[in-house]
């Protein structure tokens, strides 16, 4: 119970350190934040997990951008959003499924992530790889108090 409280604690000044860092940064800090839970999430706690995580996220930026550059050209298409969002996911989706990119749920939320702030990749991608790394750190740092390996 101590560990857990400790760990819950160790986690907490985390959050409230990266809340800071994206205010300094002048990022958003529910992207940051958000970007960090993806990473607790993420199938690997280790280096790979981090750069699966980090790629993963980007490859979702990249298809937000693709559906953003896209959807002004096509025009008078009954479900045009459906049908250009639902091309976009699928090819993402297939692309996540290669060997060291199963990790669709992350491309996902920061495509999400790039749609809702209207294009703004730049911010983005900063907040993602800053909440990434802190997820990263909040982590590994938990699971090492916990007394479990980073793999």
């Amino acid at each position: 119970m101590i560990k857990t409280l400790f760990t819950a604690l160790i986690t907490a000044l985390l959050a409230a350190t990266l809340v800071w860092l994206s205010s300094y940064l002048n990022l958003p800090f529910w992207y940051c934040l958000l970007s960090s839970a993806l990473f607790f999430a993420a199938p690997q706690s280790n280096l790979m997990g981090l750069v699966i995580t980090l790629f993963t996220a980007l490859l979702g930026i990249l298809f937000g951008v693709i559906y953003l550059q896209v959807s002004p050209y096509i025009t008078n298409m009954p479900y045009k959003t459906e049908v250009i969002v639902g091309i976009v996911v699928f090819l993402l989706f297939a692309i996540t499924q290669l060997q060291h990119l199963k990790y669709f749920a992350c491309s996902l939320i920061t495509l999400s992530l790039l749609v809702l702030q209207n294009g703004n990749w730049i911010m983005i991608c900063q907040a993602a790889v800053v909440g990434i790394l802190f997820g990263f750190v909040a982590r590994s740092i938990s699971l090492l108090i916990s007394g479990k390996s980073l793999n």
